[in-house]
């Protein structure tokens, strides 16, 4: 037996990991991690997002894409998967898994039914760029156009003795 001690009103609330509806939502990226495949003989980035708002704020969303892989096929659609991921989060040039950590993004999300005695799931069928993305950026202030300066009227000379 096992002493525990614990107080169960301190303990979180369990998660609910049932599916959310089809549907668009904002998210934002909390991880990403390159993460082998069962067979070791490929690698897929492993993404966590929360709903950022909405009737689901705070759910979390998970997504896998191929980025190395036995199959040609499945690189493909990881490989076009990343690259909608990367311009949907503004990066141009990804350097790390790291780039994605807490960009706002907005996901297609759709079902993925029961099968093989797998619960159904969500899943991710598109990553687009968000207006919240847009509007959590610091806004910098643009300097007003300058007037062009009239120039002053030319001085007139005065005679020596007027001076």
């Amino acid at each position: 037996m096992s002493v525990l001690n614990i107080d169960v009103n301190e303990l979180p609330e369990a998660q609910n990991f049932d599916p959310i509806p089809a549907g668009l939502y904002t998210v934002q990226i909390e991880k990403c991690e390159a993460t082998p495949t069962k067979d070791a003989t490929g690698i897929y980035l492993n993404l966590q997002m929360r709903v950022h708002s909405g009737d689901y704020v705070n759910r979390t969303v998970f997504s896998m894409i191929n980025i190395k892989n036995k199959s040609d096929k499945a690189v493909q659609i990881g490989l076009g998967q990343l690259r909608q991921l990367a311009l949907a989060c503004d990066i141009h040039t990804i350097r790390d898994t790291d780039d994605f950590i807490n960009k706002i993004v907005d996901v297609k999300v759709k079902i993925q039914p029961a099968k093989d005695g797998y619960e159904a799931k969500n899943v991710v069928s598109a990553y687009l760029k968000s207006a919240d993305a847009v509007s959590s950026m610091p806004t910098m202030s643009v300097p007003a156009k300058a007037e062009p300066a009239t120039p002053a009227p030319a001085a007139k000379k005065l005679p020596p003795w007027a001076k």
